[in-house]
C-alpha cells in the first residue's frame, strides 16, 4: 500500500512537471494506515515529496493526546470489514442520471464541465465575498461552484495532516461553513450546478443533514450536487462527538438514512445508530428521487463503496495515468456489483498552489483529462490567491485555458 502513490491535492508547476514525467519522487498524501480510507477530498492537501518504499516512522498514528470519543482508535490498519457494508439497496441504482460516464470511450473534451471552487478559507472567510464571486463565476462561463468542509483546525493535532510535513495548512485556521457558504452562492446565481468536495458527512446527524441538503437543493431549484467523506482528522471528531472507529459503517448508514428520507413519505428508519419513527419528512429535494450523491476517498474500500452505492467518485488532480487506473478500478468494482460503470461520475478537485494562466501547466492537464472521460473538473483558487478580485482574475485565466461548447 504504502509504495503506491495516492494523492495530489496542490499542485504547482514543478510538481506537476515531476510527477507527469514519470520521476521517482511520488505524490502521495502522508497518511497513515488508519487513516487511509478517511475520505481525503474533504480537506485540501498539499503533495508529500516521499519515496516510493517509505512506509509512515511509526507504522501509524503519532498519538500525543486523546479524547474520549476518540481513546479507541489503533496504531496499526484497522480491518476495513465493519467500515464497508455492500448492500441489496444501493443508492445508486436508483439514481438521477449522473453528469456523464466515468471514463467515456469517444471524448469530446469539450463536453468536459468546468467548476469553480467558492471562497471559504483563511482571507476568504467572509460571507461577504461568496456571492460576488458565484455571480462573476456565471458570468465567466464557470458550470459548478464547489465548497469542502474544514470543521476544526487543533493547535496539537492528534493525527497529522495528511500531506507536505504533516502540519495543517495556515489557510484552514479559519472557514465558513460548507452548507452556508452553498447557501450564499444559490442566492447569487440562476441555474448553476452547487456541489460539495467533501462534507464529513459522520461528523452529522443524518437527518440534520438531509434537512439542510434539500433546502439548498429546493432554493437552487435544484441544482445540488452531494459529495461526503470520512474526514482525515480525529480531533474533528472527537468535537464532534463521534466515535473514530467504524466511521465508515456510520457513513454507510448516513446515506441508508439520506435515501430513506428523501424518497416517499411516510418515512422509517431502523439501524444501528439512528432510528427514525414513521413520519412525513417535507419539503423534499427538487431532484427527484433526490440529488447525485457522490463520495470522496482513496483506499480500495473507498473505491468499493463508491461502485455499490453512489453516482460518482470525488478525485483530485492525480497523474492523468494513475487518474486512469483508478477510474477502471472503482468501473471494475461496480461491474461486480452488477452496475455499468459508464453510469458513474468522475469529478476531480484541483488546488493549484500558485497562480495560474491561461496558456500553463493547467490547461494541458485539463485537456488531457477530459481525453480520459473525465466528466467534471472544478479548480479551487483559495492556496493561489489572497483577495477576492486576485482570485477573480485568476478564475478568468482558468476559463481561457479551458473553453467549452457550453
Amino acid at each position: 500500500m504504502w509504495g503506491e502513490p495516492c494523492d495530489i491535492h496542490l499542485l504547482d508547476s514543478e510538481h506537476f512537471a515531476a510527477a507527469q514525467q514519470g520521476s521517482d519522487i511520488v505524490y502521495r498524501a502522508e497518511i497513515v494506515r488508519d487513516q487511509h480510507d478517511a475520505g481525503l477530498p474533504g480537506g485540501i492537501h498539499s503533495p508529500a515529496r516521499l519515496p516510493a518504499t517509505t512506509p509512515p516512522a511509526n507504522g501509524g498514528t503519532e498519538i500525543r493526546r486523546h479524547c474520549v470519543p476518540c481513546r479507541t482508535v489503533r496504531q496499526q490498519q484497522p480491518s476495513h470489514a465493519d467500515e464497508f457494508q455492500d448492500r441489496n439497496t444501493q443508492l445508486g441504482r436508483n439514481s438521477p442520471a449522473p453528469l456523464g460516464h466515468g471514463r467515456s470511450l469517444t471524448c469530446d473534451t469539450t463536453n468536459m464541465r468546468l467548476g469553480l471552487g467558492l471562497p471559504q478559507f483563511g482571507p476568504f472567510a467572509d460571507p461577504t465575498g461568496v456571492g460576488t464571486v458565484a455571480a462573476a463565476a456565471q458570468q465567466l462561463g464557470f458550470d459548478g461552484l464547489w465548497v469542502g468542509e474544514r470543521l476544526h483546525a487543533p493547535t496539537e493535532p492528534l493525527s497529522s495532516y495528511p500531506g507536505g510535513d504533516g502540519r495543517m495548512p495556515e489557510l484552514f485556521r479559519s472557514g465558513l461553513d460548507p452548507l452556508v457558504t452553498l447557501t450564499l452562492a444559490a442566492q447569487a446565481t440562476d441555474g448553476m450546478r452547487l456541489g460539495s468536495s467533501t462534507i464529513g458527512a459522520p461528523l452529522h446527524a443524518p437527518m440534520v443533514l438531509a434537512r439542510q441538503l434539500a433546502g439548498i437543493d429546493q432554493l437552487s431549484r435544484g441544482q445540488l450536487d452531494i459529495g461526503l467523506g470520512l474526514s482525515w482528522s480525529q480531533d474533528e471528531y472527537c468535537g464532534a462527538g463521534v466515535p473514530w472507529r467504524q466511521r465508515g459503517a456510520r457513513l454507510d448508514e448516513t446515506l441508508d438514512v439520506l435515501e430513506t428520507l428523501f424518497g416517499p413519505d411516510p418515512v422509517e428508519h431502523s439501524g444501528q445508530r439512528w432510528q427514525v419513527t414513521p413520519g412525513q419528512f417535507q419539503p423534499k429535494p427538487v431532484q427527484r428521487p433526490r440529488p447525485p450523491i457522490y463520495l470522496g476517498g482513496y483506499s480500495e474500500t473507498a473505491f468499493r463503496r463508491v461502485a455499490a452505492r453512489a453516482d460518482g467518485w470525488l478525485g483530485v488532480a492525480l497523474p492523468v495515468e494513475q487518474l486512469g487506473r483508478t477510474i477502471d478500478t472503482i468501473g471494475k468494482y461496480a461491474v461486480e456489483t452488477g452496475r455499468d460503470p459508464d453510469t458513474l461520475a468522475t469529478i476531480v478537485r484541483i488546488n493549484p498552489a500558485e497562480p495560474v494562466t491561461a496558456d500553463g501547466w493547467l490547461r494541458d492537464y485539463l485537456h488531457s483529462i477530459a481525453e480520459l472521460g473525465v466528466r467534471e473538473t472544478f479548480v479551487d483558487l483559495q492556496f493561489a490567491s489572497s483577495t477576492v478580485p486576485e482570485l477573480l482574475e485568476m478564475a478568468g485565466e482558468v476559463r481561457r485555458a479551458f473553453p467549452t461548447s457550453r
